[in-house]
């Protein structure tokens, strides 16, 4: 049986879609699936690096393409490199042996558009795997007007992707439900969760952390947001708690990571001269386990408009550190379920900057055995969501195509 994985990114690249495909990929080989990947040859996160056109990693054949990059990170620079990406991804579809199944992401959009009209993927089982969901994001972000002839197209786009996959994987109930808004089916669905990709970390002394020794982060108590911020994460009530808490020395805000909206949290410390507010850069996925576990308190945030378009995939790193939380996000949301249901986070909702403070100052007086006990009880649950279990459940959707495979062959 041959399957195409189709993705902007993969293996060796760090963005969040690369890792989570090249997991599947390999659970995929690992059944006997004859296994290939299409992606971009540039950096997700440094478009200066570009990886090769084409190697082997673990069975798995990838092929890469090369496409534009405009720098910026404005609407015109992002849409521009999401079509050319799409552009030379759809031309190597056209010159591109048979499959018989496919699995397509949604990054850039418009790419699952480009698989479902591709002649050599006609007879494919199409896979649609939503990590994200557009045009629905773009409408939220204000970036297309969804009444406007453009959002009209992108509208009907999407449905005719919809009508053309087989099954849909999405990541949560609330974006199932938004999906079903496009008249889709229920028995296409299938809720398939994400999984941590960082294994769960041995209790780590915090003065023995590298992250924080290299950083000077000892002996603060660290409030911490890692990854990509982008413009579902809305960042205002955190930076005004920083703002109110500017004069306690003992804690430190630290952001690790980049996107939209992290130069947004540059501007508002130099604007405001905040001494506890530090930025810095994506930590390699080697190093996570350190920088993770040198926060004492996580912040996840989920934009109010953006519920069922995103999930908080963010979550999964903090639950393998065993670390508390606060989401900033809507009571009904992914993000605020998966905290309600562990039990060791804090649902916040928008604007209330007092209740973030509150908290704040509640984790940083908690008593050693009290912080140990949260981390034991944040383990049990990691435990019970462990990733193979999920992984499988991806690749097991395969199995049918491998016996229809094996006799048309």
């Amino acid at each position: 049986m041959k399957v195409l994985l189709l993705n902007q990114t993969f293996y060796p690249d760090e963005s969040a879609t690369a890792q989570y495909l090249s997991d599947v990929a390999r659970a995929l080989v690992a059944r006997g699936v004859d296994v290939t990947a299409f992606s971009s040859r540039q950096n997700y996160f440094d478009s200066n690096k570009q990886f090769s056109e084409g190697d082997t990693w673990e069975g798995i054949r990838i092929e890469r393409v090369s496409a534009i990059r405009i720098p910026g990170v404005t609407k015109l620079a992002r849409s521009l490199n999401a079509l050319s990406v799409n552009i030379s991804l759809f031309w190597k579809l056209l010159c591109s042996e048979r499959f018989d199944a496919v699995l397509v992401l949604t990054s850039p959009p418009l790419l699952a558009f480009f698989a479902a009209i591709a002649p050599p993927l006609r007879k494919a089982k199409f896979y649609y795997w939503v990590m994200d969901l557009n045009p629905d994001q773009v409408f939220a972000a204000r970036w297309i007007p969804s009444s406007s002839p453009i959002g009209w197209l992108l509208r009907r786009i999407l449905r005719y992707v919809l009508a053309r996959a087989d099954r849909i994987l999405v990541l949560d109930r609330f974006m199932k439900i938004r999906i079903r808004k496009y008249d889709v089916p229920d028995e296409k669905f299938i809720i398939a969760s994400l999984w941590p990709r960082v294994e769960a970390s041995p209790a780590l002394d915090r003065s023995e952390n590298p992250f924080r020794r290299i950083h000077d982060l000892r002996g603060k108590f660290v409030v911490m947001h890692s990854g990509n911020l982008s413009v579902c994460h809305p960042v205002e009530t955190l930076l005004n708690a920083a703002l109110e808490l500017r004069n306690d020395e003992g804690i430190e805000f630290v952001f690790v990571g980049g996107g939209a909206r992290a130069e947004e949290v540059r501007r508002f410390k130099e604007l405001h001269q905040l001494k506890n507010v530090v930025c810095l850069p994506y930590e390699a996925t080697e190093n996570l386990r350190y920088s993770l576990a040198a926060g004492d308190l996580h912040i996840a945030i989920m934009g109010e408009e953006f519920v069922g378009i995103v999930h908080p995939s963010k979550i999964y790193g903090i639950l393998a550190v065993s670390r508390p939380w606060i989401a900033i996000a809507p009571e009904l949301s992914a993000l605020a379920e998966i905290t309600r249901e562990c039990g060791a986070g804090h649902v916040v909702r928008h604007g209330d900057v007092s209740a973030v403070v509150q908290i704040i100052r509640m984790e940083q007086q908690k008593s050693m055995e009290s912080r140990k006990l949260t981390e034991e009880s944040i383990r049990s649950y990691f435990n019970r969501i462990v990733a193979q279990h999920r992984i499988e459940m991806i690749a097991n959707l395969f199995r049918g195509e491998e016996h229809s495979a094996s006799r048309s062959s």
